[in-house]
């Protein structure tokens, strides 16, 4: 899957010199923690989310400086930080540095992105213009449906003792296997002696995501 299949193309975006109040408003109508920031020519400038609006003068929550530690700091850090904490204008108070995707990255790609820089939405690119935006609700809801309602294709017995016995090979952390048999879909795993719960937490799901099984069942034994 590439980041197009799973984006969403009905962007909601501001623009740099909207109201900061009418941003606001536009992210609560829509029930959105983030817009995108966009110039007249689809042009992506910036992202203005939730954690741009935390630090305000109107909260009492700005950030402090005092004038004698002023004189330690980056001086461009503390008038950006002021412009953040009092500015009007969505321009001076989102995040200019932006991490995007573009439209025909693998979704593997997309979920290193998020993880790595921990946010919780990516603008998407085409052509270098904005062409939809993908966030873990949209993740969600491309997993929704390839899990509630999952066909299972006839497979038999055989075939899933033999699918199960090479999937449990391939786990290279397993440092012991379960016995195991298949009759009528169901899978018996059995433990002798010494296992971990994450092994036996492995080889189920291993068992569960093999085509044809209705069920899987464990059986931890003494040695």
């Amino acid at each position: 899957m590439k980041a197009a299949d799973v984006m969403t193309r009905d962007v909601i975006s501001v623009s740099p010199e909207a109201e900061l109040g009418d941003a606001i408003e536009l992210m609560l109508a829509h029930r959105v923690s983030g817009l995108p920031v966009v110039t007249p020519d689809g042009t992506l400038y910036g992202m203005l989310t939730e954690g741009d609006l935390l630090r305000r003068k109107e909260l009492g929550t700005q950030p402090r400086s005092r004038r004698w530690i002023a004189f330690l700091l980056d001086p461009a850090r503390l008038a950006t930080d002021y412009a953040r904490a009092r500015g009007r204008k969505v321009r001076d108070v989102m995040t200019q540095l932006v991490v995007t995707v573009d439209q025909d990255d693998p979704l593997e790609d997309v979920i290193e992105k998020m993880q790595t820089y921990h946010v919780k939405r990516l603008p998407v690119l085409g052509d270098g213009r904005i062409a939809g935006i993908i966030s873990r609700a949209d993740v969600v809801r491309a997993l929704s449906p390839r899990i509630a309602g999952r066909p299972v294709p006839g497979k038999s017995d055989r075939a899933i003792h033999r699918m199960l016995g090479s999937a449990l090979q391939e786990l290279p952390w397993q440092q012991h296997l379960p016995r195991f048999e298949v009759k009528d879909g169901v899978v018996e795993l059995y433990w002798f002696g010494d296992s971990f719960d994450w092994e036996r937490k492995a080889a189920r799901v291993a068992a569960e995501g093999q085509p044809g099984v209705v069920d899987v069942r464990e059986h931890v034994l003494g040695p």
